[in-house]
């Protein structure tokens, strides 16, 4: 691993639906390296959790504002024994997520873009 001790995503949005976000650890633990960084439509400013709970990943849901059962769960955590992110669709339920490939910004330290687009019916 590298001298940095956090590993660092940043997640831009690019859709035109009002989207919400929601973060929940794998197995309720407390989150403790790393941080997730959304930015949604509907959200005034970024939204930010800890990346990692102690032995598990974090998922995030991104979610109509006006229908939250409709939504897509995002993946996140690292490759195990580094700093490099693991970041996975994990559902789809009416919403279809595009996860794009990182950009490294800095030591562990990457960007993405998600498409967040509601299918037709």
């Amino acid at each position: 691993m590298t001298s940095t001790s956090n590993l660092t995503c940043n997640f831009t949005l690019s859709s035109s639906l009002a989207l919400g976000v929601s973060f929940a650890s794998d197995d309720g633990g407390a989150s403790y390296g790393g941080q997730i960084t959304v930015s949604t439509p509907a959200t005034a400013g970024p939204v930010s959790t800890g990346l990692w709970d102690n032995d598990g990943n974090v998922f995030f849901t991104l979610y109509l504002t006006e229908n939250p059962e409709i939504n897509c769960v995002i993946n996140s955590g690292s490759e195990p024994g580094s700093w490099v992110p693991y970041i996975t669709l994990g559902r789809e339920s009416g919403l279809a997520c595009q996860i794009s490939n990182p950009q490294q910004v800095g030591e562990n330290n990457y960007n993405y873009t998600l498409t967040v687009t509601q299918p037709a019916a």
